[in-house]
């Protein structure tokens, strides 16, 4: 019923196809960005946030972010020295509701561009911005779905039906990798000359090369022998089993041998000791970077992402990935250069893959700086927040 409605609007809404081109200049109006932070984390896109202040208050240009939680402290305190002013809703409100505080607050606001980077809200969103006169309208896709076509039946094709009205009325859509471009074109069968990649980037300040800190790796029980990270939820989808599959494989060759795992556990029931070899949970940290400098590789076996954090994060601190070549870990791994790429579900080529890098010292120091080397060229954070203002003016 609330999509209907807001199908309504959009429908009494003169089409922005002629928006699409150059504006002629204009006094400068505030930018808004309506987001989905992780609460109480300084993750990828909060590092992009960030980013994105800085440059808007170098053009002097007034920025709004709109998010569901406040970000934790530190984001709270960056944002603020970039003079962005930070708002809160409540996505439980319901959705006229969240529709009618959108149009209030953007008539206030009077925002040149509205930047969409939470999909969710993207049917009431665009409609409140219109209605308040907004001239622009970005939409950043930053998810992808596990199947390359939508299930039959109506509720699915009405869905995708949306969805293209939705990006026709954009001023532009833009996607964190081009592996989410095809796999959205291909799922939704809907592609527009006005579509862009925009990537995340990577603090490579925050995420550098390190020593391997003796300390924290006495404080979680870790021993010699080579050690194998991955950060993130454990469950099938993230392709949490097959890497279990594939450390038994490695325990003939390397031992002792130790999975070192930050992230999520409540979604898989997964021993401390498996056999073969030893499973370190690290737990929930709030920053990851001073870890990557235990791992020796970071295996990454999702089945579907869109450009993982993880895998930047990781080549930035110059450690070589072994990833599924899926969504857009292909455009941050280089095949044989930076780490290894190999076929999603395949739990003995991970194994491989993995060993290669691990029975060679002097082959993962080099995979590791040509990594580092690439995060600073193609993933540079500054860089890309300032490509992503002036693509989306």
């Amino acid at each position: 019923m609330a999509s209907q409605c807001a199908l309504g609007i959009l429908h009494n809404l003169a089409d922005n196809r002629e928006m699409r081109g150059e504006m002629p200049e204009a006094k400068a109006r505030p930018h808004v960005i309506v987001a989905h932070c992780k609460p109480g984390k300084r993750g990828g896109f909060e590092e992009l946030l960030i980013a994105l202040a800085k440059q808007y208050q170098a053009r002097g240009i007034a920025l709004h972010i709109f998010l569901p939680t406040r970000p934790c402290e530190e984001v709270a305190r960056e944002l603020d020295g970039a003079g962005a002013n930070v708002h809160t809703f409540d996505t439980d409100a319901g959705s006229l509701r969240n529709l009618t505080f959108f149009a209030r607050q953007f008539r206030r606001i009077r925002p040149e561009a509205v930047h969409i980077h939470f999909s969710g809200m993207t049917q009431y969103l665009l409609p409140a911005a219109r209605l308040a006169g907004c001239r622009r309208v970005y939409w950043t896709m930053r998810f992808m779905g596990a199947d390359p076509k939508p299930s039959p039946g109506t509720k699915s094709a009405l869905r995708i039906r949306l969805h293209r009205f939705l990006c026709r009325r954009m001023s532009r859509v833009c996607f964190v990798s081009q592996g989410l471009r095809d796999w959205h074109d291909n799922y939704y069968g809907y592609s527009d000359p006005n579509e862009i990649v925009t990537y995340n980037g990577v603090n490579s300040e925050r995420f550098r090369p390190r020593e391997r800190d003796p300390e924290l790796a006495a404080s979680l029980g870790l021993g010699d022998g080579p050690v194998v990270g991955y950060t993130g939820r454990a469950e099938p989808a993230k392709g949490f089993d097959t890497l279990l599959s594939a450390m038994d494989m490695l325990t003939p060759e390397f031992s002792p041998l130790t999975l070192l795992h930050f992230g999520d556990v409540r979604n898989m029931n997964v021993p401390e000791e498996a056999e073969g070899f030893r499973r370190v949970h690290g737990g929930m940290v709030t920053d990851i970077a001073p870890y990557y400098c235990l791992f020796d590789a970071l295996a990454f076996p999702t089945r579907h992402d869109a450009l993982p954090n993880s895998c930047m994060e990781a080549s930035a601190c110059a450690v070589p990935v072994v990833g599924s070549a899926v969504g857009g870990v292909p455009e941050i791994v280089a095949d044989g250069e930076t780490g290894y790429l190999v076929p999603i579900g395949d739990a003995e080529a991970m194994a491989d893959a993995l060993a290669k890098v691990l029975r060679d010292p002097e082959k993962r120091r080099q995979m590791g700086e040509a990594a580092r080397l690439r995060m600073l060229e193609r993933f540079n954070l500054t860089r890309i927040a300032k490509g992503i203002v002036d693509s989306c003016p």
